[in-house]
Formats: structure tokens, sequence, C-alpha cells
């Protein structure tokens, strides 16, 4: 999973996939914020948008909106066609978790 390789522990994956931003940093718990209401709200809150442009700048405010948009239209698009998961990521312990 790529995000091991950023140095994500299956602690913090975990904690990530159930919604539990206790482990997380400040950062970590923002930016997970930032995305929850992308998906759930269609936008970030004003006051979540000028946090993140505060402590990250500009350019990742917007990488965000744009990172998150493109991952869930492809998550619609391979979901829609069935496609299954490469043998690596259909075998980690944590993907029940973000299935």
């Amino acid at each position: 999973m790529i995000a091991r390789q950023h140095g994500f522990t299956d602690e913090v994956l975990h904690a990530i996939a159930v919604g539990d931003r206790t482990p997380l940093t400040d950062e970590m718990a923002m930016v997970m914020k930032a995305v929850d209401e992308l998906v759930v709200e269609g936008r970030i809150a004003p006051d979540t948008f000028e946090r993140i442009r505060s402590t990250f700048g500009d350019h990742t405010a917007i990488d965000i909106v744009w990172t998150v948009g493109q991952y869930s239209q492809v998550c619609m698009f391979l979901l829609t066609a069935g496609v299954e998961p490469d043998p690596d990521v259909a075998d980690d312990p944590l993907r029940p978790l973000f299935a």
C-alpha cells in the first residue's frame, strides 16, 4: 500500500478507516476532516478550508480538493465496472476496512 511507503503505520491506517482521529497528528486530523467534508457535503466548509490554507498554503488546499475528487471519480468507475483489486491489495489485512 502506498501509504505505508510514506510512513503511515497500520495503526494510523486503521484509525483513518474507522474515522478515529485520536492517533493522528493535528495536521492529519485536519486533512481527514477536510476529506470527510468533501465526501459527505461535496465541499470543504469555509472555516476548515481556511485552516488548511493557513497551515499548508493555497497550493496544497486546492490539491486536497483535486485529489479527493479524482480518487472519488476513479473509485466510481472501478466499482461500476466491477474491477477486482490487484492481488497485493486484495490480500492486505486492512483491506476490509477500506472496501
